[in-house]
């Protein structure tokens, strides 16, 4: 990339060179596949031109309509954020191609770009030919992009400042927020899903699991585009690009249909409610939760009890609910040992770690923390403790990359998921857990470091068989959000002061409930 003073000046020159020209440029036939691209997956433009002559690339953060006297319209913004980026010569084929395949950390997971492709001739001799404009957009994939209650913002621009909540449901609460999970994942099929568990901060045994499937996606250049009823603007008018400020709807997506669930947990245990969209597509984009500038969500929805809870607590959802969340960033939840429920599991050991070998019975003292990074990763750290013998411990560090969410191609991984529950559990024998929500960890790979009476001692941990899973009910013991995986297990060294460890060791299990920190 050239520096956009650079660059601009050299447009401006290939641009006052073409001005006089009688005619404008010939229309310049580019392609770009897929229309919408998705992180880890390449994306490439095709420009059919001249062989010989020079193309550059038009970017922009917002699109743009100028007619320019003998070349044609732009149809990106000719803002300060404009890039002109010089792509090579025409090969003798006729044909230019550029690709390009964004990571987790690319900013077209938060905002499209608009770009439009011109020729030059030999020695800047007049624009050749003008693209058509293009979007490229960027699902985020296989990243964990963390879901929060929107945290809204006082200035002339937004609304007064109101307490951060995920859900506002009429009758029932209004101060919902994500207390586990909660990872919004999007597709480049169009396909998206929200999830998570949430919790009022008024009452924190008042739960529920949330599951929203998206579907029909409109993104910035699609026939149709924006859908009837979008955008939803809610903030003073100056906060948009049209009236000076920083907030472009133009740049926002929508999905169309949505359809989900709210599972009962804790006080609401048994109920569940059905939810549908209500009013104008679910929104995203920057600014678009309607309670601050960041990249968000936000959805009106329609809610209908369809059972209610076990404890006679009067579920009345009233009008229509409101989502507003945050998107981006971390998960970081505590963790503790994996409860069995023996209504739920047949398992009769409770643990966060379980070494056959040495000790069934190793559990988190203090939380430990499970850290879902915005570039797939996630990292499990603390220290852990036999129950029966709290001098034999381990500080972990296992790392998990490879994420897998749902829509993938590989999705669920080979051999996953392991569903150890009693079959009743699982929504197609009419339960509540649903693996395909899940989400997964193709690699595991850490160190358990001998502390106390293991001093000395190097425990080496890879994946085993299942992929590592993570959702509700993914650890295996209990109906809470968790996380399970199958460990072998390699020794490093010995401690140094007490007997060394077996040597049939070669085997483990990791069992963990996640959720907010005490």
């Amino acid at each position: 990339m050239i520096p956009a003073a650079r660059s601009l000046s050299v447009l401006a020159a290939a641009l006052a060179l073409a001005a006089s020209a009688r005619a404008q440029a010939p229309q310049l036939l580019t392609v770009l596949t897929p229309a919408i691209g998705e992180t880890g997956h390449a994306q490439t433009l095709k420009i059919h031109g001249t062989p010989g002559d020079r193309a550059w690339i038009l970017v922009s953060e917002h699109a743009g309509f100028v007619e320019l006297p003998g070349i044609g319209t732009l149809r990106v913004g000719l803002g300060a954020d404009l890039l002109a980026l010089p792509l090579g010569s025409i090969p003798p084929s006729g044909v230019l191609e550029a690709s390009s395949a964004p990571n987790c950390d690319s900013p077209l997971t938060q905002a499209p770009r608009f770009l439009q492709v011109f020729t030059v001739g030999t020695g800047f001799a007049g624009v050749t030919g003008l693209g058509l404009q293009h979007v490229l957009n960027a699902a985020s994939g296989d990243c964990g992009r963390a879901v929060r209650a929107a945290q809204p913002i006082a200035s002339g621009e937004f609304d007064a400042v109101l307490p951060a909540t995920a859900l506002e449901l009429s009758g029932v609460g209004a101060d919902f927020v994500f207390v586990a999970g909660g990872a919004l994942v999007e597709r480049g099929s169009g396909y998206a899903h929200l999830s998570g568990v949430l919790a009022r901060t008024s009452a924190p045994e008042q739960r529920f699991l949330v599951e929203l499937d998206l579907q029909q996606a409109s993104y910035p250049g699609d026939i149709g585009y924006p859908p009837v009823g979008a955008p939803r603007l809610e903030h003073a008018p100056f906060a948009y690009l049209a009236a000076g400020g920083a907030i472009d709807p133009e740049t926002w997506h929508y999905y169309e249909q949505l359809d989900g669930r709210l599972v009962g947990l804790g006080a609401f245990d048994g109920a569940l409610l059905s939810v549908h969209r209500s009013g104008p597509p679910l929104q995203v984009g920057q600014g678009a939760n309607g309670r601050n500038a960041t990249l968000g969500a936000a959805a009106q929805l329609e809610v209908q009890v369809l059972a209610a809870p076990k404890s006679g607590v009067a579920l009345t959802p009233t009008g229509i609910a409101e989502l507003r969340v945050d998107v981006g960033g971390d998960v970081d939840d505590c963790v503790t040992k994996a409860q069995p429920e023996a209504k739920w599991s047949a398992s009769q050991y409770t643990h966060a770690f379980y070494l056959p070998e040495i000790g069934k019975d190793f559990a988190f003292d203090p939380p430990g923390r499970f850290v879902e990074l915005a570039d797939g990763t996630a990292r499990l750290t603390g220290t852990i403790r036999r129950a029966a013998q709290p001098s034999k411990a381990f500080a972990v560090d296992v790392v998990f990359a490879e994420r897998v969410n749902a829509g993938a191609a590989v999705f669920p991984p080979a051999g996953s998921p392991k569903k150890s529950l009693v079959p009743r559990a699982y929504v197609e024998n009419g339960g509540s857990v649903d693996p395909t929500a899940w989400h997964y960890y193709l690699q595991t790979e850490g160190t358990l470091t001998g502390i106390d009476d293991y001093a000395g001692g190097v425990l080496k941990v890879t994946r085993d068989g299942p992929a590592f899973q993570v959702g509700y009910g993914a650890n295996d013991k209990n109906l809470r959000w968790g996380g399970s995986g199958w460990l072998t297990v390699k020794i490093a060294s010995h401690p140094s002061f007490t007997a060394p460890f077996p040597s049939a060791l070669d085997s483990g299990d990791i069992n963990v409930e996640l959720g907010g920190c005490p």
